[in-house]
């Protein structure tokens, strides 16, 4: 198990690997905390991050995923991007909508939202769609 923490701008990021239960994001105040499941030789997953982050935070991520931070898309464009992803980081100029989440076809498994509140994601589609 490895545990990873950065405080950067008032934001506390935690990533550990090793795990068997699936990835989880958890919100607290200025905190969000994202844990990813992994094993010891399994590809490493995809991280889109769709606006910018610190180098600091970047850096972190592209030890344990494949990063593909694309700044600026379009809808279309990050519904494109988002179906080869596992996961999606986000502050608050990215609207995640349904159409975000159906264009995944079942692959998007994390969200993460870089920030305060979650009112740029759709959570009743997340719901649906990840239930099915």
């Amino acid at each position: 198990m490895r545990t990873v923490h950065s405080n950067a701008r008032g934001l506390r990021v935690s990533i550990t690997q090793g795990f068997k239960a699936p990835a989880q994001v958890v919100h607290r105040a200025r905190q969000t905390m994202v844990t990813a499941a992994g094993s010891g030789g399994a590809a490493k997953p995809t991280v889109l991050v769709a606006e910018k982050l610190g180098s600091a935070g970047l850096q972190m991520l592209k030890e344990f995923a494949n990063v593909d931070a694309s700044y600026s898309m379009t809808p279309e464009e990050l519904n494109a991007k988002v179906a080869h992803s596992d996961a999606l980081i986000v502050r608050s100029a990215t609207k995640v909508t349904r159409q975000v989440f159906e264009a995944s076809n079942g692959r998007l498994k994390v969200v993460g939202r870089a920030g305060v509140g979650v009112d740029n994601v759709d959570l009743a589609a997340a719901t649906e769609v990840w239930k099915q």
